[in-house]
C-alpha cells in the first residue's frame, strides 16, 4: 500500500460525503450500486428523487437533477479492473 506521504491527494484524507447530481436514478443505481458495489443507504432518502450510496464510512449523495461538471477528480478504489469488467458484462445481459 502506498504511504499517504507518497500520494498526491492535496492533504485530503477523509471526504465523508460528496453531492453528485445525476439525471437518471436507474442509471445511477446501475453504476454506483450494481457496478461499483457501493451500498444504498437503507434508512435515508429511500425515494426515487435522491439516493445515498455508502462506501465504507464515505457517502455519495445523488440527487436527481441535471448533471453538473465537477472541477477536479473524484476517486474510488476497486479491487481489480478485471472483476469490474466481468461484472459490467452482466449488466449488458440484464
Amino acid at each position: 500500500m502506498v504511504a499517504y506521504s507518497e500520494e498526491d491527494v492535496g492533504n485530503i484524507v477523509l471526504l465523508e460525503h460528496i453531492n453528485v447530481q445525476v439525471p437518471d436514478q436507474s442509471l445511477a443505481t446501475l453504476f454506483y450500486i450494481v457496478g461499483m458495489g457501493f451500498t444504498r443507504d437503507p434508512y435515508m432518502n429511500v425515494g426515487l428523487r435522491n439516493m445515498w450510496a455508502n462506501v465504507g464510512e464515505q457517502q455519495f449523495h445523488l440527487p436527481t437533477r441535471p448533471p453538473q461538471a465537477i472541477q477536479g477528480r473524484i476517486g474510488s478504489w476497486c479491487r481489480t479492473l478485471t472483476t469490474l469488467k466481468k461484472d459490467s458484462l452482466q449488466w449488458k445481459k440484464d
